[in-house]
């Protein structure tokens, strides 16, 4: 008799903040435009790129006339979302405004709102990986995919291809890897049930899954330059934790006295990667990757990681395949995986050094936008994953 096929039930993914044919994109899309009463935020953000050309002094002047608006208008998860782009954007164009001397104080035209929104919201008054990523793009074409060519960014600081095309081959990367949610459910169900032929069909989505993402990523050198990339785009990246030119933080004007420390936008604040290495067993020492990893884990939307935890909760298809004599086409599906997610990693190693080590100055230590010493710290990772094939 012909073993019955896993009937697969995916949780319902609105508690995630997660969808089916998006992942850990928003739908709908994110919106273009405030409120009437915000647009002040709307047009300082607009005159950003003249501003930061004209100078600090210019950058200066524009927020001081910024008046400090309430957040009673938004009333909607797009409208917080929209807010905390042009906020945290802005905050950063502001402090990194001359990157030799950011300024220690950010005024409570600016403060007062991103503060208490990323409060309400769980999440850091900074730029993260949602800010200038996840919420950051526009369909060119409203009926068209979530791709190259079809894209563009909403908020920035100079502005320029360069800039907006570092931003969006990481969406790109992002629209590819979203089938991987319903995988990783889908995944453990089949352990769950110890259908081995149901969890290697999955496994080989994931794996063309990955390949799909490593195409993305590899057109990162198509149109942003390492060098302007390094000059232009990363000092804005920057946050005030582990950050030499602000060694105590930022004060936040209205929300105390006391300098906030929060670390700079990051790959590492992605959802995606850390979904593979759940589903698939792979750990990180928490003396080394594992613990910056994990404190990048408070800085991805709420949702995002409840997700997580629920699948490092859930059935493991390592511990399961520990366990098998042979495994046979299954353990070769997760090797396949494992061993892609590995390359893909070693990608963005690679894509590091050319784009930051490469551009230091000598005797400067290279540091990733998130502040780690970026080629030991993901030479960990990519070691970690490369270690967890099945035994």
């Amino acid at each position: 008799m012909l073993k019955q096929r896993t009937a697969f039930v995916v949780p319902d993914l609105a508690q995630w903040e997660v969808h089916a044919e998006r992942g850990f994109l928003p739908d709908p899309d994110p919106l273009l435009e405030l409120p009437p009463e915000y647009a002040a935020w709307e047009r300082i953000n607009r005159e950003l790129p003249g501003l930061l050309a004209a100078g600090s002094g210019a950058m200066l002047r524009s927020v001081g006339r910024l008046p400090v608006l309430e957040l009673a208008g938004l009333q909607t998860a797009p409208m917080h979302n929209r807010a905390m782009v042009l906020l945290s954007v802005l905050a950063h164009a502001f402090v990194w405004a001359d990157p030799q001397q950011p300024r220690k104080q950010l005024p409570a035209a600016i403060a007062l709102p991103l503060g208490t929104l990323a409060a309400q919201l769980g999440r850091p008054p900074i730029c993260t990986h949602a800010t200038t990523v996840l919420h950051n793009w526009r369909r060119l074409d409203p009926s068209g995919p979530i791709e190259l060519g079809n894209v563009a960014t909403l908020a920035g600081f100079f502005g320029g291809l360069d800039e907006a095309w570092f931003f969006l081959v990481t969406l790109a990367v992002e629209a590819r890897g979203a089938p991987a949610v319903v995988y990783s459910l889908q995944l453990q169900a089949a352990v769950l049930a110890l259908d081995v032929e149901a969890a290697t069909e999955v496994l080989e989505r994931m794996h063309a899954t990955l390949l799909a993402m490593m195409e993305a990523l590899r057109r990162m050198h198509e149109r942003c330059a390492p060098f302007v990339f390094f000059n232009r785009l990363r000092p804005f990246l920057a946050g005030w934790k582990d950050e030499p030119l602000l060694p105590d933080g930022l004060i936040y004007e209205g929300m105390g006295v006391e300098p906030r420390q929060y670390f700079g936008a990051s790959a590492a604040q992605s959802a995606l990667f850390p979904l593979f290495d759940e589903v698939l067993g792979i750990t990180h020492d928490p003396g080394h990757a594992g613990g910056y990893l994990g404190q990048m884990r408070s800085y991805m939307l709420g949702g995002h990681r409840r997700l997580l935890e629920y699948v490092a909760a859930g059935p493991s298809v390592r511990h399961w395949l520990q366990r098998l004599p042979e495994g046979g086409a299954l353990r070769a599906a997760y090797n396949l995986c494992v061993a892609e997610l590995g390359v893909l990693r070693t990608l963005h190693m690679r894509i590091a050094a050319e784009y930051i080590v490469a551009q230091a100055r000598a005797g400067t230590e290279a540091r990733g936008t998130g502040s780690t010493t970026v080629i030991p710290f993901l030479k960990s990772v990519r070691d970690e994953t490369a270690a967890s094939a099945a035994v």
